[in-house]
Parts: C-alpha cells; sequence; structure tokens
C-alpha cells in the first residue's frame, strides 16, 4: 500500500480562465474518404482536342487541294468571258403624238446583238436574255423585248435578232418637244440595257449561271448602224470594261 502510494501522481487543477494555447476554437474536419470515379466519367479533354484539330487540318488541306485543282484547271483550260456587242439599232417607226390628255410615243425597233465564244474547249449557256431602250436620260421608256435561252458552241460566232416596240407611251409635253427635236435632227440619244447570264459547259459538267448586264449608251438615230460603246457587267457588281 505505501509503494502505490509513493507512485501516484497528484493531478494538477487548471486555475479559473485558463486556455490552452494549442486549440484553435474549430472542430476538426470530419475525416473524408477520396471518391474514385469510373474510367468513363473522367474528362477526355486532350482526346477532344487532338479530333478538333485533325478535323481543322483536314479541312485546310481539303480546300487547299481544291484551289489547287481549280486553278490548274483555270491554267490548262483558260476560260474566257464571250464577247457581245450591239451591233444595228434599226429604227422602223418613231412618232410622237399629241393627244387631249398628253403626247404619247410609238416605237418600234429591230436590235442586232453579236455574240463571240473565243474558248475552244467550252460552250457557253445562256439563260433568256432581255433589252430594253429608253431616251433622255431614262425618262422616256421605248420597250424592251426577249430572246430565248440556248447554248452556244465552242469558237462560235451568233448573231440575234429581236424587236423591241413600245404603244402609246404617255410623257410630258417638254420631253415630247425633245423627242421631236432629236426625230427631226436625227440626234436623238437612245439607251440600250441587254440583260441576260452566262454560263461555262464542258463535257457532262456545267458551271453556274453568272448574271451579266451590258449597258450601252449614247446611240443616236444617224449612226444606229455602228457599234456604240458598252459597258459589261458580271455579278451585278463588277465591270470587265
Amino acid at each position: 500500500m505505501a509503494s502505490q502510494a509513493g507512485t501516484s501522481m497528484p493531478s494538477l487543477q487548471k486555475p479559473p480562465g485558463y486556455r490552452d494555447p494549442t486549440f484553435s476554437g474549430q472542430p476538426p474536419p470530419p475525416h473524408r474518404k477520396p471518391i474514385n470515379l469510373p474510367p468513363t466519367f473522367r474528362p477526355q479533354k486532350r482526346r477532344r482536342r487532338s479530333c478538333c484539330c485533325c478535323c481543322c487540318v483536314s479541312l485546310a488541306l481539303l480546300i487547299l487541294l481544291l484551289a489547287v485543282v481549280a486553278t490548274s484547271l483555270y491554267f490548262w483550260f483558260q476560260p474566257r468571258l464571250p464577247e457581245i456587242h450591239l451591233k444595228s439599232t434599226d429604227f422602223k417607226n418613231f412618232t410622237v403624238v399629241f393627244r387631249s390628255d398628253g403626247p404619247e410615243v410609238n416605237a418600234e425597233s429591230t436590235i442586232g446583238i453579236q455574240i463571240n465564244n473565243p474558248n475552244q474547249n467550252f460552250k457557253v449557256e445562256f439563260p433568256k436574255t432581255r433589252v430594253s431602250l429608253d431616251s433622255l436620260n431614262g425618262k422616256v421608256d421605248l420597250g424592251e423585248g426577249s430572246i430565248p435561252g440556248f447554248v452556244q458552241a465552242a469558237k462560235n460566232r451568233t448573231t440575234l435578232k429581236l424587236t423591241v416596240a413600245v404603244r402609246n407611251e404617255i410623257v410630258d409635253k417638254k420631253s415630247a418637244e425633245e423627242l421631236m427635236n432629236g426625230i427631226k435632227k436625227q440626234s436623238l440619244h437612245i439607251n440600250a440595257v441587254v440583260k441576260t447570264g452566262v454560263g461555262f459547259k464542258w463535257n457532262k459538267l456545267a458551271t453556274g449561271i453568272a448574271p451579266v448586264t451590258v449597258s450601252c449608251r449614247g446611240i443616236t438615230l444617224a449612226a444606229a448602224a455602228g457599234s456604240p460603246k458598252c459597258r459589261i457587267k458580271i455579278l451585278n457588281w463588277f465591270f470587265i470594261n
């Protein structure tokens, strides 16, 4: 009994207000086990990026290959646009009649258009072609005519003729007087607009139809049989001459 009493240590009592310096005041966080996701749920970022890069590279190579092929075909065949000329404008009738409700214009003309296909390997396809005439800077309409679509052979020259007429076109008094003076002096200026399209054909291959507009201004009755100056506009915005 004496030995047990001698070896026991007395317990120390902490004074009031004592705080343990090692205690932070927050309870320790609970222990969490790591979550092991199945292989199917793990993100595949690197694989997706590599697939996207491969697609972009393949698309770029395909575009480059098509550009090389198109350039090679262009320099091999050397396609050229057809030449379109307004060769003649023959007015059979051009009168101004003064009536009670206003002056009226009656006009009839025959238009000659020459188309030359300079290509040796391509046929040229033309859709329906429309030709319209006007005078006095577009204030007086002199009629419109049309030609059905056709395919022109390679190295071919074609001359087309159509009739353009207008009946009982009412105009103002000032325009009627200008028309009468221009008819008497053979100095009346007339404008012609040819609206058509151009497409190329080679064997069973064919391109699309590109819209083409030929504008010829300053045609006079005295020199209607000549070749007036014309501008050719393709794709509705690009002038080639």
